[in-house]
């Protein structure tokens, strides 16, 4: 009688243990195996992927049958149990008989994946419509173009004085829209009033007549003829176009451009005469001609 209980519970025992060792198909991660898991001591590891701006995070793990149902017990008692006048023998074999009515132990189930998302804040840079325009750069301000001419402050009427505007590309660090971002500003046009009541827009801010290879008075790209004496206030306006990026991500482009004027400068333009004199005109000021 005892024999038979004991090799009933063995053999339940044996079965149970062969089941929590079968092999489980789910990732582990730091450790974590499913002893551990089932114990609540660990949990298994979490996996994510960006998916349409938002994050699908899930963590997967196995149920595996833990043994027959409550008949299968009482089969095995039943079967393991007999009278107090039966041997040793009877019972072994009672026992037996009892172990093997039970239903078979269930296989392992197919992995759960108990599975989210985790979407991205609105309006936040991982938000597919996440736009930045041209107003949100409040916190951005492209640096200031200069002007120059030549020559220096005067112009001979019906003569080019040549303009150059300086401006370069740059990059400009902040918070944009409350995140850190980079803002890259290039030049793209250079709009040109020249006080006289006329305007030029160029796609360069011009060169020097060395750095052209030129000699004085000629014709550049941002070159302008006054044609009559006068006071004049030249300035330029910069467009810039902008770019922008998130940490290290691609650069985007921003629809539009900023503008930037340049500080005023004053143009003073002369005639030109050639006349015989006796001297020059700073020594005899009160000559002919001058």
């Amino acid at each position: 009688m005892l024999i038979g209980r004991v090799s009933s519970l063995c053999g339940l025992s044996c079965l149970l243990i062969s089941i929590s060792l079968a092999p489980m198909s789910f990732a582990l991660a730091s450790g974590c195996d499913a002893v551990g898991e089932r114990a609540g001591v660990c949990t298994p590891e979490s996996k994510g992927e960006f998916n349409g701006g938002g994050v699908d995070v899930s963590a997967g793990y196995d149920q595996v049958g833990g043994g027959g149902s409550a008949s299968d017990g009482s089969a095995n008692d039943e079967g393991a149990g007999g009278s107090a006048d039966e041997d040793a023998g009877d019972s072994a074999a009672g026992g037996d008989a009892g172990a093997g009515a039970g239903n078979a132990p269930a296989g392992p189930d197919p992995i759960i994946r108990d599975g989210w998302t985790v979407n991205c804040i609105p309006n936040s840079p991982c938000d597919p419509n996440f736009v930045v325009r041209i107003s949100d750069l409040v916190n951005f301000v492209p640096e200031q173009p200069t002007t120059t001419m030549e020559p220096e402050g005067w112009a001979v009427v019906g003569l080019p004085v040549n303009l150059v505007a300086e401006a370069s590309a740059h990059t400009r660090s902040g918070m944009l829209l409350g995140y850190e971002a980079q803002v890259r500003f290039t030049p793209v046009r250079f709009e040109w009033d020249y006080g006289d009541g006329t305007q030029r827009s160029t796609s360069t801010g011009g060169a020097t007549w060395a750095d052209l290879g030129l000699p004085e008075f000629s014709e550049t790209p941002t070159s302008h003829v006054f044609d009559s004496r006068g006071t004049w206030t030249v300035s330029v306006t910069v467009e810039y176009a902008a770019d922008y990026r998130f940490a290290d991500e691609p650069w985007q482009r921003i629809g539009g451009t900023l503008a930037v004027s340049s500080t005023p400068l004053t143009a003073v333009s002369l005639d030109a005469r050639t006349v015989l004199v006796g001297g020059d005109c700073v020594s005899a000021p009160g000559g002919p001609g001058c």
